[in-house]
């Protein structure tokens, strides 16, 4: 069995005709993608600000290997979703 692939000669491409919309879907997304964290980085929606309640406090944080573990035993847990959601989730989207 012989299998014909055509290939797009005319759109500069090497790849085969019935890839080119998904090709373009691909870009598509990834300029929107690009517009959604550029935008969000422009208007710091990325960015969680939160006062120390005091100076023993700011020096667990600064001791803290892991944010989460100073978050509960902090017990800042309104803190602690605001960070998932403005930190780690965009991470985990734009990666």
């Amino acid at each position: 069995m012989i299998l014909k692939v055509e290939v797009n000669v005319d759109e500069n491409t090497l790849l085969p005709s019935y890839l080119l919309p998904a090709h373009e879907f691909c870009f598509l997304n990834h300029d929107i993608l690009v517009e959604l964290l550029r935008s969000g980085e422009e208007s710091k929606i990325f960015s969680q600000l939160f006062e120390f309640a005091n100076e023993n406090d700011k020096t667990q944080f600064d001791s803290a290997t892991d944010v989460f573990d100073w978050f509960e035993k902090t017990d800042r847990t309104k803190d602690r979703s605001e960070f998932l959601k403005r930190v780690i989730f965009p991470v985990y989207i734009f990666g």
